[in-house]
């Protein structure tokens, strides 16, 4: 079955919110824009419990999708630094060469 884009709220915004994102990560680093996030899920999830309507719901929805958007880009640049950061240690400035 296929689904439409109006079926999942989340996404739309955690897809418009991926560039900006990647940009601010950029400019004010990770802490602030992590802090942001996970700010986010607390609200979303008190949010959730004290609501009744359908329509709420959906924008409950999209705080969800706000938090997944910055979420998933800064989660990667993280694993990106620390995999660069590795790898830089490990590998001899002779690249061409073995560790022996």
């Amino acid at each position: 079955m296929r689904t439409r884009p109006s079926e999942h709220p989340s996404q739309s915004p955690s897809s418009c919110l991926a560039a900006w994102t990647g940009r601010k990560a950029g400019q004010w680093g990770r802490k602030p824009l992590l802090l942001v996030a996970f700010g986010v899920l607390p609200v979303r999830a008190v949010l959730y419990t004290l609501t009744n309507s359908a329509s709420a719901l959906v924008a409950i929805q999209v705080l969800d999708g706000v938090a997944a958007g910055i979420l998933g880009v800064v989660s990667l640049a993280a694993v990106a630094s620390v995999a660069f950061a590795i790898l830089y240690f490990f590998v001899p400035e002779t690249h061409g060469e073995s560790f022996a």
